[in-house]
């Protein structure tokens, strides 16, 4: 019976000062990569054949954490469809502030509401028009063949357009999934609003009669990906950045480096910068 489980990434360095992140690049902070070790620790025990993340080295690096904490080396696929939604103009300010300067109703709307975007940014909508085509396409494949797969990915990504996406697998087969919530404010002893998101994540699975579990849990892709060209039977790889401007990675002449590492067909898929403006 195959297994998926969700991962969301570690406290980042914006979300401890409390900011809209969206796209924005930003780190782990030390908080963030203890919740990582966390959730690699609870993970033990559990076979995956594939991980996938996001192109944002806040998931990444939490998946390369987890991984390393499992002691598990795994074929990884980086996409940018599993990117957080993107918060357009609201990028990089304080929420607060935003709800003091636009009202906490507008920002509410903009934050919860399933088809009203932040200026110049995505919707719910928008987001699951992106992120749910892959999931069935890649995601659901690996798990309709069998494999189980860990997914570690932004908090809007694994929201409610892909819990949707997990009922729909579900009535294809029988599956058993694992949802890990990991915890990203370090200053509160208890994690009500965690707790509160899994909690009903599990009852709308729970409702549909999905076997659906879950608890609250506390980089480098060159490695990651000759590690499991070693480890496991890989056919090709694929990778997914921005362009070449944006992308660290390909400074380093990470896909060339991959195809003469591995000998094997290199998939490279680029993310325009105009992509990420909405």
């Amino acid at each position: 019976m195959p297994t998926l489980v969700l991962v969301r990434h570690g406290q980042s360095l914006w979300n401890l000062e409390n900011r809209f992140t969206g796209w924005v690049d930003v780190p782990l902070t030390d908080t963030g990569r203890a919740e990582a070790r966390r959730a690699g620790e609870l993970l033990k025990g559990f076979r995956f054949q594939v991980a996938y993340t996001s192109v944002l080295s806040r998931a990444e690096e939490t998946l390369s954490i987890v991984l390393d904490t499992m002691g598990v080396r795994l074929p990884i696929i980086r996409d940018q469809a599993l990117n957080e939604r993107h918060y357009g103009d609201l990028q990089g300010l304080n929420k607060e502030d935003t709800a003091k300067r636009y009202g906490a109703d507008q920002v509410k709307l903009w934050r919860r509401s399933y088809d009203v975007p932040p200026p110049n940014g995505e919707s719910l909508e928008l987001t699951a028009k992106r992120t749910l085509p892959f999931f069935d396409r890649c995601i659901a494949g690996d798990l309709r063949q069998g494999k189980n797969v860990l997914v570690v990915a932004n908090e809007t990504v694994i929201g409610e357009p892909l819990l949707a996406r997990i009922r729909e697998r579900a009535q294809r087969g029988p599956a058993s999934f694992l949802i890990i919530a990991p915890q990203s404010d370090p200053t509160q002893a208890d994690h009500p609003e965690a707790e509160r998101r899994l909690r009903r994540a599990l009852t709308i699975l729970r409702a549909d009669g999905i076997d659906a579990h879950g608890q609250v849990a506390h980089p480098d892709p060159f490695t990651a990906a000759t590690q499991a060209v070693q480890d496991e039977r890989i056919d090709e790889i694929i990778v997914s950045t921005f362009a070449p401007s944006k992308s660290p990675w390909l400074r380093r002449d990470l896909i060339q480096r991959l195809h003469k590492a591995t000998n094997l067909p290199v998939e490279h898929v680029v993310l325009e910068e105009e992509a990420a403006v909405r």
